[in-house]
């Protein structure tokens, strides 16, 4: 890897450059006097002095108004993020008229936007809105301010702003106009905006921030704006670790022979992983890190536990990745409050300057070290070893707060517990061990048990009040819960814990919750259970069957072997005046064959190609049905097949002019040529490939095939709306939108 990892290397060349910013930055008499209009040669040396102390106390004036306008700028900010803090917590806990009354208020704040009223409309009436919570809010409020200033960013009247106006709405959009806007005027920003733009939070657009870091780079303008190149060449590292370039990172650490620092340390562990390079970041861990963290003084190490934590828990995910458990357990238990002095003479890091166990409070675990060793295990077949694990963490809480250690990471992570609740529950329920998830949901969702008790009694030690908080669970818990008892068709423990649902999940149970025991329960034919699931949510909830919800039941029945009662169902959500999916028909076209009824098959997808909607969004899981017919049905059924799909040739042509269907032609002339190559490959005719691969040819090939007959279909449709032609942007939107609903056409190839 090439870099060093020493901390005295290069000091001395760093303090000198800091000494000559200082010198230039020193304030003599002789250049003072001059600027207030005063000669030192026409004052005495006590008027001189006097003189001296006259602008020490002006410069010490300045300096306080300077702070004071901060400090007022400072509780402005505060207060005005205490009143979104409490505008937000209002709109939670309030009423749904309440809340409607609030997205008013946003509405009229952006009523410029003619996309806002119709956007609201929809949310305000969408049946899931009162258990919406926060996030619906904030995603409402962040895509309205997109907008605005987005708007504002095109208009016409963009330069007459204020500067500071411009700088938040290209910083808010990540508009690539910043770019140029930032060159114009960094010399006018303050620390804060500069800082900002160096380090921009998302990964799409942070090659924003190092085209404004080499920027500022080139002839030294950092030191214009009163920044330190260490600053500016942190952004660029912070790029390539974002990216995960771990060449250019390491290139120009060696070329600028940076001096490693605890940040750049977690940057360099996290490039390393995400570049695949496990070994070398154990590497750099035991050769380096653990050497710089025991050079370092103890106020820096203090100060620093959660990016020491996060560079632990980076290095041991390399070593789980490399699946060397040895190595991970060793950094496991440096983080481990039972390590006492006496293990550290057994461990591997034995070639340090000094004993381990010297930093020992300052290697401090955070949840992510959990997560990664208990999913290891699990995944390694290792229950009781995770559940170990799971079980230490109340352990270290314990310790860290008998310790008096209210630095530590896991204290602002003791909300996110359920993160690792939801691990261990998810990996147990897949390996089939439903009497330990049947205890581990008991404890967690009794308000009573002893783990919600130890909670509350930790809770309130860490914030010194008492507490009635229980574990803060969220939606994919109890997803997982009913997912668990859902398998079995356990209809009364569902029903328990949706009603437990409410004291952990504001709003109570979610539609994406319940969808999950829709799945499970349609899957494994429980299809009774389905049905008091659905009248339950309905009488209970006020939730009603959506889409996804008949897609599922559809699914369960095909897979039961009921294409009838799929049709029914159907039938009945049509009733409701609510529009079908593509994937509801594909499933039944897909059970129809698979009973080889090809004309009940093809009579529903005759029905789909009249419609006007869904014959753009025939797929190739659509058409992979047909395929499967093809290969499976008996030969003499293939020519039947055929005389059916012609029949429906004709009621195409009866069909009056208006509602002609010239879609069915286009799909009988491609499925005949499916079935003509089907019947080749079963004769023989394979190309030196078995019959198997050959039909899995053709079925990889389908989407790719699809896209010109869809164009075909497109240009056939702007003709008859008065078009000469689809452009390129109209057809590449017909490729993308089929890629898209292959995607989220709820199909699985089972």
């Amino acid at each position: 890897m090439g870099i060093l990892y020493t901390t005295d290397s290069f000091m001395q060349q760093e303090e000198e450059e800091d000494v000559k910013i200082k010198k230039k930055k020193i304030i003599t008499d002789d250049n003072i006097a001059p600027r207030l209009g005063v000669t030192t040669t026409s004052l005495s040396e006590e008027q001189v002095v006097q003189q001296h102390e006259m602008n020490n106390e002006a410069t010490e004036n300045e300096l306080m108004k300077q702070q004071k306008a901060t400090t007022i700028n400072n509780k402005k900010q505060r207060r005005q993020k205490t009143m979104n803090e409490i505008m937000l917590k209002r709109i939670k806990e309030a009423t749904d008229e309440d809340r409607i009354e609030k997205i008013k208020y946003i509405a009229e704040t952006y009523k410029a936007d003619t996309n806002t009223l119709e956007l609201l409309t929809k949310i305000i009436n969408s049946r899931n809105y009162t258990n919406s919570g926060d996030k619906q809010l904030h995603d409402l409020n962040y895509t309205l301010l997109y907008r605005k200033y987005r708007k504002l960013i095109d208009g016409n009247y963009f330069n007459n702003i204020p500067h500071r106006l411009k700088m938040k709405a290209l910083v808010f959009t990540f508009d690539y106009k910043l770019i140029d806007y930032f060159k114009r005027v960094y010399t006018q920003l303050d620390l804060n905006e500069t800082i900002h733009c160096l380090f921009l939070p998302t990964i799409k657009y942070r090659n924003i921030s190092k085209e404004i870091a080499e920027f500022l780079l080139s002839n030294k303008r950092y030191r214009k704006v009163g920044l330190k190149e260490n600053l500016i060449l942190d952004s660029l590292l912070s790029f390539y670790s974002v990216t995960g370039n771990a060449e250019a990172f390491c290139e120009l650490i060696n070329e600028k022979k940076l001096r490693m620092s605890l940040f750049r340390f977690v940057m360099l562990a996290d490039v390393l992983v995400k570049a695949e390079r496990y070994e070398e970041a154990v590497e750099m861990f035991e050769q380096g890190y653990l050497e710089h963290l025991l050079l370092l003084p103890e106020s820096e190490l203090k100060e620093n536990w959660n990016v020491i934590s996060k560079t632990i828990a980076k290095v041991l995910k390399a070593c789980i990745l490399m699946g060397n458990e040895e190595k991970a357990n060793e950094i496991f238990k440096l983080t481990n409050s039972q390590f006492k002095e006496q293990n550290y003479g057994n461990t591997i890091f034995k070639d340090l300057s000094k004993p381990l166990y010297s930093i020992k409070k300052h290697l401090q675990p955070n949840i992510s070290i959990f997560k990664f060793m208990v999913r290891f295990y699990l995944e390694n077949g290792k229950p009781n070893v995770a559940i170990k694990i799971f079980n230490s963490y109340f352990d270290e809480l314990k310790y860290i707060i008998n310790n008096n250690l209210r630095r530590a990471p896991l204290i602002s992570q003791v909300k996110e517990f359920h993160t690792l609740i939801n691990i261990l529950l998810k990996y147990l329920i897949k390996g089939g061990e439903y009497k330990r998830v049947d205890s581990i949901v008991e404890s967690i969702t009794n308000t009573n048990s002893e783990l919600n008790r130890n909670y509350r009694n930790l809770f309130s030690n860490i914030y010194g009040v008492e507490s009635e908080s229980n574990l803060k669970l969220d939606a994919n818990t109890f997803a997982l819960i009913l997912k668990r008892y859902a398998i079995e068709g356990d209809f009364k423990s569902i029903e328990k814990y949706l009603k437990r649902a409410h004291q952990f999940v504001r709003g109570g149970p979610t539609i994406a919750m319940v969808n999950t025991a829709y799945e499970q329960l349609t899957k494994r034919g429980y299809f009774n259970e389905t049905q008091k699931l659905l009248n339950l949510c309905k009488s209970e909830y006020g939730q009603t069957a959506t889409k996804y919800n008949v897609y599922l039941i559809i699914k369960g029945y095909a897979l039961a072997g009921k294409p009838d009662m799929c049709v029914q169902l159907l039938q009945q959500f049509r009733k409701m005046g609510c529009g079908p999916l593509i994937g509801m028909y594909n499933v039944i076209i897909g059970c129809y064959l698979d009973a080889h009824d090809y004309e009940k098959a093809i009579h529903y997808f005759h029905e789909v190609t009249k419609n006007r909607i869904f014959r753009m969004l025939i797929n190739s899981y659509t058409i992979n049905h047909f395929v499967h017919y093809f290969k499976v049905a008996p030969i003499e059924n293939l020519d039947k097949f055929k005389e059916v799909l012609d029949s429906y040739l004709n009621k195409s042509e009866e069909e009056s002019n208006n509602k002609k269907n010239f879609v069915y032609p286009i799909y009988v002339e491609f499925l005949t040529k499916l079935l003509n190559e089907c019947r080749d490959i079963r004769n023989g005719k394979t190309e030196g490939l078995t019959v198997d691969v050959a039909f899995r040819c053709i079925i990889d090939e389908l989407r790719q095939r699809l896209y010109p007959i869809k164009s075909n279909i497109a240009q056939l449709i702007y003709a008859k709306r008065g078009k000469e032609s689809v452009d390129d942007n109209n057809i590449e939107f017909i490729k993308e939108e089929d890629m898209s609903l292959e995607k989220e056409s709820l199909e699985e190839e089972d």
